[in-house]
């Protein structure tokens, strides 16, 4: 486990959120999936992160698709970042954790999004990786992960935003 984090196979979720194995017809949103897959040996989790609608709004949510009202399913991102964090206190030798943010906010959203990170897993070691659009040489290989033990890695893109006036447009 010295070689570059790139050099392995790292056992993924998609929509962690999703709670599958309920009796409902259609997955529901689980606060506490994220939590089942750590303990399940996953160690990249998928967090789509949406604006929140409602009483939400103006915070970064989880959700399946774009929330548009009230009464969608949306999970409040700092409780999928807390079960990271209680695994990793409970769990302080393993390897990294890869959260895998898929960003569809608003640049304001995306501010308070970045505020979360860092005020639930700041202290932990938050490792961000330059996304494809910087040039990356040898030099800014990935860590290994016996050196990022009990630390979080953090991967994504952020949206392309465009500014027109005071207005922000997602252009995704």
């Amino acid at each position: 486990m010295t070689h570059p984090l790139s050099s392995y196979w790292i056992m993924s979720s998609h929509d962690t959120y999703l709670n599958c194995w309920n009796n409902e017809r259609t997955p529901t949103l689980d606060d506490q999936m994220y939590l089942a897959a750590l303990y399940r040996g996953v160690r990249c989790l998928e967090i789509d992160v949406w604006d929140g609608v409602g009483e939400k709004a103006g915070e970064p949510v989880i959700a399946k698709e774009r929330p548009s009202a009230e009464g969608d399913a949306m999970l409040n991102v700092v409780v999928a970042l807390r079960a990271v964090l209680q695994y990793l206190q409970a769990n302080p030798k393993t390897y990294p954790i890869i959260i895998n943010l898929e960003n569809h906010c608003s640049y304001s959203v995306q501010e308070c999004l970045a505020e979360c990170l860092f005020e639930v897993l700041g202290s932990i070691g938050l490792i961000v990786v330059p996304d494809d659009s910087q040039s990356i040489d040898e030099s800014d290989l990935l860590p290994s992960p016996a050196s990022m033990r009990g630390k979080v890695l953090l991967m994504g893109k952020r949206p392309k935003v465009i500014q027109e006036g005071a207005k922000v447009i997602n252009d995704d």
